[in-house]
């Protein structure tokens, strides 16, 4: 049996909330949001900027330990996949050819857990039916969801005691 960590990005592996809270104030709610706005807040400019969450590498050698296979889930739309890419890459040390599920672009406006469930279902668990699904999350309606395929570790926190637990 396989067992696969689908890991979220931002506001799990990516501390992007400065850049979420700048647009927020300038403009308001996502929904909101043009989509001028959207490839601004998506320009590879200001991705490279954000920074890894404290403690978030740590699930390279978790999956290292479990046997696990790693995908990333994200609510990004797919106008930010070449810049997504090169900060999973450069920045956070994943891979160059690690899976990343990104929002289709026309599905922008979709509300981001129903979108991120559809995508694992369609993307992942239909793939990989039997495998053991962990799945690293900081939105709450989306860990909810995920709860029915699997084990949800509530993101950022989770890293400093898997941390503890890898070094321990």
């Amino acid at each position: 049996m396989s067992v696969i960590f689908v890991i979220d990005i931002d506001g799990t592996t990516c501390d992007s909330l400065g850049r979420i809270a700048g647009v927020a104030s300038d403009i308001g709610s996502p929904d909101l949001w043009t989509d001028q706005t959207m490839k601004e807040f998506l320009s590879e400019e200001n991705i490279m900027g954000d920074e890894v969450m404290p403690g978030s590498r740590v699930v390279f050698k978790l999956a290292n330990i479990c046997h696990a296979s790693i995908i990333f889930l994200t609510g990004r739309n797919d106008y930010a996949r070449d810049a997504t890419r090169r900060w999973l890459t450069h920045i956070f040390r994943a891979p160059p050819d690690i899976p990343l599920i990104m929002r289709p672009y026309a599905q922008k406006s979709d509300y981001t857990a129903e979108c991120k469930e559809n995508l694992f279902l369609k993307h992942v668990y239909s793939l990989h039916p039997d495998a053991t699904f962990i799945f690293f999350e900081d939105e709450d309606d989306t860990a909810a969801r995920y709860a029915k395929y699997g084990l949800v570790l509530k993101s950022p926190e989770c890293w400093k005691l898997l941390k503890e637990v890898y070094d321990g």
